[in-house]
């Protein structure tokens, strides 16, 4: 083998071995973001569950499965940007953001502007290593979280420690763990899947406040496949005979409309006889 060869071979392994991958088919899927290299499951937290402006992230155990405030869905709008908005926004009015370009401020929830400080690239060791799965699994691991306006990149700690901005290369690493979506059942079945049901409701982590009144488990689609073809059969059958009604009065209003032509003028037109001269 010439050294050309050899080292071209070289110089792929080097590449392979030090530019990170970025995750691919993102936008609209939902993820958990999970302290990479620690034991227990501190994740990315919108501190209370507090939806609203200037809301604090933070890092936070909730356990096995995310919590509902540790639940974003990824908006990319341009290719290798993404934003993170958190599931509990109905609206999607909020992202996350930093409100200064200073090292160590912490990450807020701020009103969406499409500004680039509240956009993100991520630079990954590995990516997309699972397919799409109706339980939390690991999707991409090791990444840096890196803010596009001001360059610095997400790091936090365990212990419920807010989530700040510092040097790329003093950043914590990240792993990525996501599903179809976080309140998806499967609709051929009539049962709720446990881990769905337990993942997604236990409200938020990271308050001791119970749940507000006016938030209620969701049950999720139930529908079996026996059910769906007998409200497809039904439907079938009550648009026919509505048809087969409006047919039989359209006939017979036609026939009395007739009749009340033919004896209009007093004849009987139907005996007419035509006598010849």
């Amino acid at each position: 083998m010439s050294v050309s060869h050899i080292s071209i071979l070289l110089l792929g392994f080097f590449t392979a071995s030090v530019f990170p991958c970025t995750p691919n088919n993102f936008d609209g899927n939902y993820i958990a973001i999970r302290l990479a290299g620690v034991v227990n499951n501190w994740r990315v937290n919108i501190a209370g569950g507090q939806i609203g402006e200037n809301a604090k992230i933070i890092t936070w155990n909730s356990g096995a499965q995310p919590a509902p405030n540790e639940i974003f869905m990824i908006i990319q709008p341009t290719r290798g940007v993404f934003e993170l908005l958190p599931f509990l926004s109905f609206y999607r009015e909020y992202a996350i953001g930093i409100p200064s370009s200073n090292i160590n401020d912490t990450f807020t929830l701020q009103r969406r502007t499409n500004s680039s400080t509240q956009q993100f690239t991520f630079d990954c060791d590995t990516c997309d290593i699972q397919t799409n799965s109706q339980s939390w699994t690991q999707y991409h691991t090791s990444c840096n979280i890196k803010n596009s306006g001001y360059g610095f990149c997400m790091t936090g700690t365990d212990y419920s420690n807010a989530v700040n901005q510092t040097f790329c290369t003093a950043a914590s690493k990240w792993d990525l763990w996501g599903r179809i979506s976080p309140d998806i059942v499967n609709i051929t079945n009539s049962k709720t899947p446990s881990n769905i049901q337990n993942s997604t409701f236990s409200w938020v982590s990271g308050t001791s406040a119970p749940a507000p009144n006016n938030v209620k488990e969701s049950p999720g689609v139930q529908l079996s496949s026996g059910a769906l073809v007998g409200i497809i059969v039904g439907s079938c059958a009550v648009t026919a005979l509505i048809v087969l009604l409006v047919g039989y009065w359209f006939f017979r209003h036609r026939q009395k409309s007739i009749k009340n032509v033919d004896n209009v003028d007093g004849f009987d037109h139907a005996n007419i006889q035509i006598l010849n001269p």
